[in-house]
């Protein structure tokens, strides 16, 4: 007689399969063991010769611990792979976050570049309503001086010129100064968003750097 554990033992499979040999092939093994209680399963030299026989169809044994031990490393691996796949998310998210900003950047630029070109046509309508303003005070002093003497068309002349020189000085100061302190505006606002465009490079490198050592650090390690 043999005990159930160290027959297992003997044919490299857990107790658990050979308890379920028994239990399937009862029939045949009836007889040729006997369960004693505490001091557990015996089998006789027919019932080792019957589960043996059964045994060669069974998948190869894999104990507990070796069970173990690979979940614990499929647990570690997965951990591992979720580290990685978190960093990487943050980073990506940055990325994205910079993307946006850069497109962002790129339409108030164009917004801003739409805005002027809209106060440069602005001002080629007031140029043209001030051409056509000259035009019909011209034509004003001359029905006038047709009808003045040589001294009153001197006179007239004169004061039409001051008047047209005066209009065109006011209107082309005014448009001066309002496209100078939009491009200013532009300017300054396109200095500051490009600096802090700069800004944010310069730290995603230093956090890129930091995060490449690290990693060799930790393959050193």
């Amino acid at each position: 007689m043999i005990k159930l554990q160290d027959f297992a033992r003997e044919c490299g499979v857990t107790d658990r399969q050979i308890h379920r040999l028994l239990s399937k092939y009862e029939g045949e093994v009836t007889g040729h063991f006997e369960r004693q209680g505490q001091n557990g399963t015996w089998l006789d030299e027919v019932a080792c010769e019957i589960l043996r026989s059964k045994m060669k169809k069974l998948p190869p044994a894999v104990s507990d611990q070796q069970m173990n031990r690979d979940f614990q490393k499929l647990q570690d691996e997965n951990k591992r792979l979720n580290e990685m796949l978190g960093a990487q998310g943050i980073m990506i998210g940055q990325m994205h976050q910079q993307i946006d900003e850069l497109q962002q950047f790129k339409l108030n630029s164009v917004k801003e570049s739409l805005r002027l070109e809209a106060a440069k046509d602005a001002q080629e309508q007031r140029e043209r309503e001030l051409d056509q303003r000259e035009a019909n005070i011209a034509e004003e002093v001359r029905m006038a001086v047709l009808e003045a003497t040589d001294a009153q068309k001197t006179a007239l002349d004169k004061q039409r010129d001051q008047e047209v020189e005066k209009a065109r000085k006011e209107e082309q100061a005014a448009a001066e100064e309002a496209i100078k302190a939009a491009e200013d505006k532009l300017h300054l606002k396109y200095q500051t968003e490009l600096q802090e465009e700069q800004n944010r490079t310069i730290s995603f490198k230093e956090w890129w750097n930091r995060r490449k050592k690290g990693k060799k650090n930790d393959r050193l390690a």
